[in-house]
């Protein structure tokens, strides 16, 4: 997917703008709904991270990190914790993972 492609450049709001129009007419697309969730979280657009998200279902576990900083950043410590706790068991050694995950760690704990 095009929009895919996007995110991994860091191009967050070229993704959003060509998910939002491939959503349009595919709106059931669980993937592209859980890219434009990591677009908008991307984007600082929390509660339309969640929204996204939320609207798309099961969460890949590579994107669980993601989902837990969107929930995190909306004040939802409820769902958040189990992604944390998801992205927590598969982030192995990975530095910015588990950056990201301290990060939303340290929002719930606030």
């Amino acid at each position: 997917m095009h929009a895919e492609a996007l995110i991994r450049a860091k191009k967050y709001a070229a993704a959003k703008t060509v998910l939002q129009s491939y959503l349009a007419t595919a709106s059931a697309d669980q993937d592209a709904l859980v890219l434009l969730g990591v677009a908008d979280e991307y984007l600082n657009d929390s509660a339309g991270g969640v929204a996204a998200l939320d609207a798309a279902g099961k969460i890949p576990d590579r994107y669980s990190v993601v989902a837990a900083k969107a929930h995190a950043n909306t004040g939802d410590r409820a769902n958040a914790l189990p992604y944390v706790q998801r992205a927590k068991a598969h982030a192995g050694t990975d530095a910015t993972l588990n950056a990201d995950i301290d990060t939303a760690l340290a929002t719930l704990s606030k």
